[in-house]
């Protein structure tokens, strides 16, 4: 297996058995990756996989000599865990941002890859006024310096959130009285027809195959944005841009009216 050690993302390494092992059991949630080059047999390394399974964190195999140019040193003892420096926001402390003065909006993103994507559907999110970004753990970008630059500065005002589980995360905001629309360009209904005015959840899938089904089954309303072109399709960001900037207009419209 190939394994790709330049670290784009906004991290940084730790080596050794127990500093690693800490890291584990202190916040796992900010291990990005583990990198081991001991026998799976060895007790403290068995421990370790162990702490990176239960955390669903991955782990890989790799030369002992790629793991001494990674930490510039020989004395790693044969793991290294890549940390993210990024700080995650918690689910509950973007309920907890709710405004009585105004109706909330959330963006989930069901395994974006592009990072640029991600960035700009950040700016759109603080530029529209709502109150952060859902990310699965895997299978999907994570906060990193490109990120960062497509954000455009965003990044450092608006909540990102990494969960474990989507599904999870979308029934919890229903819970709390979102409802989840999911931008599907099979959709029988276009955005412009609904009222999207209540607490809002908007639902973007992968940029090839879309959302998920299980992801889909969650949203109780699937919404197309309405396209008269040759191309019939936006990415990712384009498509949140667009949405977002709906339910911004008809909030607006909407307190115009009742004042």
């Amino acid at each position: 297996m190939c394994v790709d050690l330049s670290m784009e993302a906004m991290t940084e390494i730790i080596y050794g058995i127990k500093p690693v092992l800490s890291a584990l059991k202190a916040d796992p949630s900010c291990v990005k990756e583990i990198l081991v080059s001991r026998k799976m047999s060895d007790p403290q390394t068995a421990k370790l996989i162990l702490e990176a399974k239960k955390n669903r964190i991955k782990y890989v195999n790799v030369p002992r000599k790629a793991l001494t140019k990674q930490a510039g040193t020989d004395k790693h003892q044969g793991v290294i865990a890549i940390i993210e420096t990024y700080r995650y926001a918690s689910l509950e402390s973007i309920l907890g941002s709710r405004d009585s003065s105004t109706i909330p909006v959330v963006v989930a993103l069901d395994e974006i890859q592009d990072p640029r994507n991600l960035g700009a559907i950040i700016r759109c999110v603080n530029v529209f006024g709502a109150q952060g970004v859902i990310l699965p753990k895997d299978r999907s970008v994570s906060v990193s310096s490109t990120v960062a630059k497509a954000s455009a500065g965003a990044l450092s005002f608006t909540p990102v959130v990494k969960v474990v589980n989507l599904v999870n995360a979308l029934q919890k905001l229903k819970e709390e009285g979102y409802w989840i629309l999911g931008l599907d360009p099979g959709g029988e209904q276009n955005i412009y027809d609904l009222d999207l005015t209540s607490p809002l959840v908007i639902v973007v899938g992968n940029e090839g195959r879309g959302m998920r089904r299980l992801v889909k089954k969650e949203c109780d309303f699937l919404a197309k944005i309405p396209m008269v072109g040759e191309i019939g399709s936006l990415n990712a960001s384009a498509a949140a841009a667009v949405t977002l900037f709906e339910v911004f207009r008809q909030r607006i419209a909407g307190q115009a009216t009742r004042e």
